[in-house]
């Protein structure tokens, strides 16, 4: 868990996510998904976006090991997604922290039901916090803190197992447009300084933009990839990308892509 992986190394070379014709249906003759195809590397970074009911959560939840698939193939770190359970970190549109324990506890909770140590734990809980900038807010409730606060408490947990794979459902949604912005630079800064793979689900085209390294547009009913695009813009990303012009030509790029599909509909 959160081990170097050596780049000349089998398990360096193949790809983190693997998807052949993957499809999920929860109802029969009904996919939601269908003939999903992805290949991606470790050290990428992941956006799926389309329109309401593409199935944008249902592919994480596959991913996750959450769900099973109803056809294709899927694999995270060259087995079932459910064996890579320790590899990853899940963070959901909401907090779900447990408001009966201060946010440290709250954070050191996936380590407590793994069987560590309580000093180790809490000491690593503690440096989790400090890293999303929570270090002076170690004994609050979740009660005490503002929507961006809890979820970067939220984020803090799912990175307290040192994932290889970080997965993120819209978690920024329903954060007014400054602190997503704020939350967006952070989470790649935390990227920076830990080098996870990243997955993220969003509505938002400017979000996916500057985040990811590449973006999947899906279309809906079932969900389908209508496009794989590649954001050719460097990291480390910070605030002044937003002004750049090769970023408002990515915007422009997905924009249409999605207008695509939704008139497709």
């Amino acid at each position: 868990m959160g081990d170097t992986i050596d780049r000349e190394s089998p398990d360096a070379r193949r790809p983190l996510i693997f998807a052949q014709e993957l499809g999920k249906a929860f109802t029969p003759g009904l996919p939601v998904l269908q003939d999903i195809n992805l290949s991606l590397a470790r050290g990428e970074f992941l956006a799926l976006i389309g329109p309401s009911g593409c199935g944008k959560s249902t592919l994480l939840k596959l991913i996750a090991g959450l769900i099973e698939p109803s056809g294709g193939k899927l694999t995270v770190g060259g087995g079932a997604p459910a064996a890579a359970e320790d590899k990853l970190g899940f963070v959901f549109q909401d907090a779900n922290l447990l408001p009966w324990l201060d946010i440290t506890a709250n954070v050191a909770l996936p380590l407590r039901l793994a069987g560590v140590p309580r000093p180790q734990r809490e000491r690593r809980a503690a440096e989790m916090l400090q890293l999303v900038g929570l270090g002076d807010a170690t004994g609050r409730y979740p009660r005490e803190l503002s929507g961006g606060m809890k979820m970067r408490v939220s984020i803090a947990r799912a990175l307290a197992r040192q994932p290889e794979l970080l997965l993120l459902d819209e978690p920024f949604g329903a954060l007014d447009e400054m602190t997503r912005d704020t939350l967006n630079e952070e989470l790649l800064r935390l990227r920076e300084l830990q080098r996870w793979t990243g997955v993220f689900v969003t509505h938002s085209v400017a979000e996916a933009v500057f985040l990811a390294s590449q973006v999947m547009v899906l279309s809906a009913n079932p969900g389908r990839v209508h496009k794989m695009i590649d954001i050719d813009l460097p990291y480390p990303r910070t605030a002044s990308l937003r002004a750049e012009e090769r970023y408002h030509q990515h915007l422009a790029e997905v924009t249409r892509s999605l207008h695509s599909v939704e008139g497709a509909a």
